[in-house]
């Protein structure tokens, strides 16, 4: 096999002092020489030059069914000059079913368009058509264009009328309608980093599979990241990494990252990890930081049971705004039925800084959604987790997780801390281990059928009566409590484990049906403190359990009490609120 030698434009004529005119043609007579060949290396020489002074009727440069094509930008800018209007639009470089592909593209400069209509018209730099593969784009970069990167097939094409496996270095795409675009093709994809700046759209891919991305953007017109289905075709192992915390003027409605469900169509979306860095501006905010939505055929958020399903979402990053304005970051659009389900859903390592709430409904789950190490001082709202799929919170701070004391979902928090409790819902909710002394409450409606448990801590002098635990339940009942504890005054400890079951009626009043007991032998190292528990009447609001524990009276003396309840009842709803005295 023979190396061929590579085309250069500038020998057909191309030149910055040549009318667009001749160097559309040059571009052409080149590019018929590379399809002529079946493969070959095109090279755009140092300069700007025009080209598109009128609305172009053909593609620049059209490429069919070649392989090993090599594009290499020595510093070339094409400048077009035409004014697009309407819904104009044409394609500067244009493969169809070639493969093997090293594409340093010229800069495209054109015409910027008003914000509200970058998305309608202008040139598309790049677009696969067919079964493209095997693509390097080391970088590349566009002012002005309605896309710059596309990849389109029908929704019913096989994998073998797609395009796949396309890298991109880094894209720059400045005042440009859709950055990335990818429309039922371009599977397994990678984006080092793409730039956006006033973008309708950073990324737009729907009906495809296998991509990482990497993003940073300003100043977005639309939903910037807007991971869609339409005609029933979902996204397959999505990752996108997102920051944007530069914008100064951003369309309000817009979000910043959305999961759509662009039509009527039952879709699947399936294990999309998502993360972000998000700064509202003072002025000019986008909208939410994230949302799920979806819409009927009509583009208007549908309120019919369609069928959608989400299967594997992971959310984490940080979330902020400067401004005490700053729209909701997490919200969910559309009415959700029963017959649209979500499974696996984590929201975990997330921080967010603003005076808005946060709101994720789970009335659609199906498994239980997982919220790890979620950190607010505003409020985090999780709400409708139905009692077959209960949401579990881990290690997570906010003011407080539900919009008011009403809320039913079902909710188990671990090592969570509320702020605020006055709108906590207690109401199918479990805690465990809660921290600084705030409202801790279990909720039990299967009754009979569970345990709880929570935990406190005393410091200083334990040899006075010191309550330890409250207890409230809705309607008289009882059951079995397992108090373990670990004492310890300078060198002396003691651990051990005593229970007791009682009743509690509505007045607050404690019944004891069997004594407090050792259910181990006490152990101890150095002085050891005989440990007194008590059950202290209350009032309609509960009462306590407190301890006395002997000998351990130092400023530095420390109790660890941990307090297991076993309902022994099935008749009654138990709320078990634990405050530290």
């Amino acid at each position: 096999m023979i190396n061929q030698a590579p085309i250069n434009v500038a020998d057909y004529g191309f030149s910055p002092s040549e009318t667009a005119a001749n160097n559309v043609a040059a571009i052409a007579s080149a590019v018929a020489q590379i399809n002529s060949l079946g493969s070959g290396t095109l090279i755009f020489p140092q300069g700007t030059y025009n080209i598109w002074s009128a609305l172009p009727s053909v593609t620049l440069a059209a490429f069919s069914s070649c392989t090993n094509v090599s594009i290499i930008n020595q510093g070339c800018i094409l400048n077009v000059t035409y004014g697009w209007t309407g819904a104009e639009f044409k394609t500067l470089f244009q493969f169809t079913n070639c493969k093997n592909l090293y594409l340093d593209l010229p800069e495209l400069i054109s015409p910027v368009q008003p914000v509200n209509e970058r998305g309608d018209r202008g040139p598309v730099l790049l677009e696969f058509l067919g079964n493209c593969s095997n693509i390097q784009i080391p970088r590349i970069k566009a002012t002005g264009a309605l896309t710059v990167i596309t990849a389109i097939a029908a929704s019913t094409a096989t994998d073998a009328q797609r395009t796949s496996n396309i890298n991109v270095g880094v894209g720059y795409a400045y005042n440009c309608g859709y950055g990335l675009s990818f429309q039922f093709s371009g599977d397994d994809v990678f984006v080092g980093m793409w730039n956006s700046y006033a973008p309708h759209r950073s990324y737009f891919p729907y009906g495809v599979r296998n991509h990482v991305v990497n993003i940073e953007s300003r100043d977005q017109d639309a939903d910037d990241v807007n991971l869609s289905s339409y005609s029933g075709k979902g996204l397959l192992n999505i990752s996108v990494n997102y920051t944007n915390v530069s914008s100064t003027t951003a369309q309000s409605a817009a979000p910043a990252v959305a999961i759509t469900y662009g039509d009527q169509t039952p879709a699947i979306h399936r294990n999309i990890r998502i993360n972000v860095m998000l700064n509202w501006p003072a002025t000019g905010q986008f909208g939410a930081g994230f949302v799920i939505q979806k819409f009927n055929n009509s583009g208007t958020y549908d309120t019919v049971d369609r069928g959608h399903s989400l299967t594997g979402l992971t959310f984490s990053g940080v979330m902020k705004s400067d401004s005490a304005g700053a729209n909701i970051p997490i919200t969910m659009f559309g009415t959700w039925g029963p017959g649209e389900f979500w499974q696996n859903i984590v929201f975990k390592d997330l921080y967010f800084a603003s005076t808005a709430s946060a709101t994720v409904d789970l009335g659609s789950s199906q498994d239980p959604a997982v919220f790890d190490n979620i950190d607010t001082s505003s409020a985090f709202y999780i709400s409708n987790a139905p009692s077959t799929a209960i949401a579990i919170a881990r290690a997570c701070k906010a003011s407080r997780f539900t919009p008011d004391a009403t809320d039913t979902g079902y909710v188990v928090y671990y090592d969570c801390e509320i702020a605020d409790n006055t709108d906590q819902s207690i109401i199918n909710k479990t805690f465990i281990n809660f921290k600084n002394g705030i409202l801790l409450a279990n909720d039990f409606a299967k009754t009979g059928r569970g345990s709880c448990y929570t935990s406190n801590i005393l410091d200083g002098n334990l040899t006075t009566q010191r309550n330890v635990f409250f207890v409230k339940l809705v309607s008289s009942g009882g059951g079995l409590f397992r108090l373990s504890y670990a004492l310890q005054d300078g060198g002396n400890q003691t651990i051990g484990i005593k229970t007791f079951s009682a009743t509690l009626n509505s007045a607050g009043t404690w019944t004891a049906v069997l004594a407090v007991a050792d259910e181990v032998t006490q152990r101890n190292s150095g002085t050891a403190s005989a440990v007194t528990v008590t059950l202290v009447n209350g009032t309609t609001a509960g009462a306590y359990i407190a301890v006395t524990c002997t000998n351990y009276s130092g400023a530095s003396a420390t109790g660890a009490f941990q307090l297991e309840f076993m309902p022994l009842m099935s008749d009654f709803v138990l709320y078990n609120t634990f405050l530290p005295a």
